[in-house]
């Protein structure tokens, strides 16, 4: 019956299957930690998919939110979210890094106008010292391919440090 609704509506049976299959698949991970006396806190999961090509129809399907949400175990459904932050990165739905950088730079930058503030000191070897120190780490950390490739055109924004 299902396959009949997805096939009348247009859908791609591929990626409604994909989703079936990870909610099978994130069940299967709640019944592993039942019985081995772990607890999921359900109330912090975030689901994200990635796509490139959103459907606007599958949108405004009457169940496209038991297609694209999770449904714990207590009933609630968690809808998809467009971005998580996942160990100091941000992960976008649509595969673009702009908001995770666009973030990293303006925390670089606040940090760089408060060494400026603090430090009265402007000779070049405790400017670099700082900078390597305080401000290079947070830019190094962000970088989701190279250190460097995505950041080198926000650099001029954060300001000169020397």
């Amino acid at each position: 019956m299902l396959r009949s609704k997805i096939q009348s509506q247009g859908l791609n049976e591929q990626v409604f299957l994909s989703h079936f299959y990870l909610l099978l698949h994130l069940h299967r991970v709640h019944q592993w930690s039942k019985n081995n006396n772990m607890v999921l806190h359900e109330s912090k999961f975030q689901v994200m998919s990635y796509s490139l090509k959103r459907s606007a129809l599958l949108k405004e399907l009457p169940f496209y939110a038991e297609v694209s949400a999770y449904s714990t175990t207590d009933g609630d459904l968690i809808f998809p979210v467009p971005d998580v932050p996942d160990l100091g990165k941000r992960l976008s739905s649509s595969g673009v890094s702009s908001n995770h950088i666009a973030l990293i730079t303006k925390k670089a930058s606040l940090l760089s106008g408060w060494v400026f503030s603090v430090f009265r000191d402007r000779s070049p070897e405790v400017m670099i010292t700082l900078y390597k120190a305080l401000i290079r780490p947070i830019l190094e950390y962000c970088c989701l391919v190279s250190p460097y490739s995505a950041l080198i055109p926000l650099l001029p924004e954060i300001g000169r440090l020397g």
